[in-house]
């Protein structure tokens, strides 16, 4: 549960328990006023009491919940991004360390930064103490700020490469192409320039630019033979050429340096399935279970592997796994589609139908059977929209997937 939190909810957290001392403060400074202290009671001490230090932790409150809004701005996940935020993040720490050490050399009472906020050594009272901490606080402010330093030299340069490999989807594929072809000018490792060519072969496949793809997978397997995500990149892009047997042979490829890439295995099946090679599709589909049990997709490729190979036990047997995986899997919601269709009602045909295309953009029966309905009911524009999918999926076959 833990890892799930956002970056903000940790932040969050750090605040609140930031805000708590100064919030406390003003609490006690509204809630306990010499105002309201019973004369007949014994005297309290309120030195502690000062509009100066009052007004001061409301200032620290107010910025301090400021913070927390602006965490959730589009700024501060831009920031957050920056080749310059943990540079700037490390010299805060560098500069709050020195901070402590000249406070602490003009007041004569310092608090260590590692021993914790709640020792404090006194220079006249505990002068070895005192100046150690101080040269403590010191070293520490020193190191920060020359991290700080190395960092920021080092930014630009894990900004571009964040850039070019684009993890999380937050550039465009044309974006993430310059990047690469910038740190591809440089003078990269060969270990580095096969990461950046398969990065930019990625961002030419998601702009089905699939012959700039190709060369791009083909020189970063040059220099890494045996990377199996370029290897399966090269299936997709081959897929998308419409070659399934060299598709076919560099799934092949793939698996044989990472024979836990189940998406390889999958494709590949669906290649024999397409031959009609059915034992060696079931073979892979097997692979395939084995490697996500408890995943209804897999469940049910296999299922159509028997169905297809007229192995009608088999494909009834399948059906009861995958049911026991999820209720509402595909495959059952094209029992129900048919069962509809008996009953005369092609309306809540295409309903099930739908929601199975809608959890499945790429199934295939689906598509057919809803195409074959609309035309029966005579809307024929929405039949011709499901053939020209269905047309362009099969074009894609042997392209099933995200570059790895």
């Amino acid at each position: 549960m833990l890892p799930e939190m956002p970056v903000q909810g940790w932040i969050l957290i750090a605040l609140a328990v930031a805000a708590y001392t100064p919030a406390l403060y003003v609490y006690r400074y509204l809630s306990d006023s010499p105002a309201r202290h019973d004369v007949t009671a014994p005297p309290k001490d309120f030195s502690w009491r000062t509009p100066q230090h009052f007004y001061r932790n409301v200032l620290i409150v107010i910025g301090l919940v400021a913070l927390a809004g602006f965490i959730f701005t589009s700024t501060a996940e831009n920031f957050a991004r920056s080749p310059s935020f943990f540079p700037l993040l490390i010299a805060a720490g560098g500069l709050l360390s020195l901070w402590t050490v000249y406070r602490g050399i003009v007041c004569g009472q310092i608090e260590p930064l590692v021993r914790g906020f709640s020792r404090i050594y006194e220079r006249t009272e505990q002068p070895k103490r005192f100046w150690a901490s101080v040269a403590w606080n010191g070293f520490l402010g020193c190191l920060f700020l020359w991290l700080a330093f190395v960092t920021a030299g080092e930014a630009p340069d894990r900004a571009m490469r964040g850039k070019c490999s684009n993890y999380e989807d937050h550039f465009s594929p044309s974006e993430a192409v310059a990047a690469c072809n910038q740190l591809l000018a440089g003078d990269a490792r060969a270990s580095d320039r096969s990461d950046f060519l398969l990065s930019r072969g990625n961002a030419h496949y998601e702009l089905k630019h699939y012959r700039q793809a190709q060369r791009d997978y083909a020189e970063s397997i040059r220099l890494d033979p045996e990377s199996s995500a370029a290897w399966y990149n090269l299936g997709l892009v081959y897929g998308g050429l419409g070659q399934p047997n060299q598709a076919l042979d560099a799934y092949t490829k793939a698996i044989s340096f990472n024979d836990r890439n189940d998406e390889a295995y999958a494709n590949r099946a669906a290649l024999y399935l397409n031959r009609q090679e059915f034992d060696l599709a079931i073979k892979d589909f097997n692979r395939v279970v084995e490697l996500k049990p408890d995943d209804p997709e897999a469940l049910e490729n296999r299922r159509l592997a028997y169905a297809w190979k007229k192995d009608q036990a088999k494909a009834w047997q399948e059906l009861g796994a995958i049911a026991a995986v999820d209720e509402e899997s595909t495959v059952l919601l094209h029992q129900k589609a048919l069962l509809s269709l008996k009953d005369n009602d092609p309306r809540r045909a295409i309903e099930y139908l739908t929601q199975a295309i809608a959890g499945n953009g790429r199934d295939r029966w689906a598509i057919t059977l809803r195409a074959e309905i609309y035309d029966r009911l005579g809307e024929t524009e929405k039949g011709k929209a499901d053939t020209e999918r269905l047309l362009e999926l099969n074009r894609l076959d042997a392209g099933h997937g995200r570059p790895h």
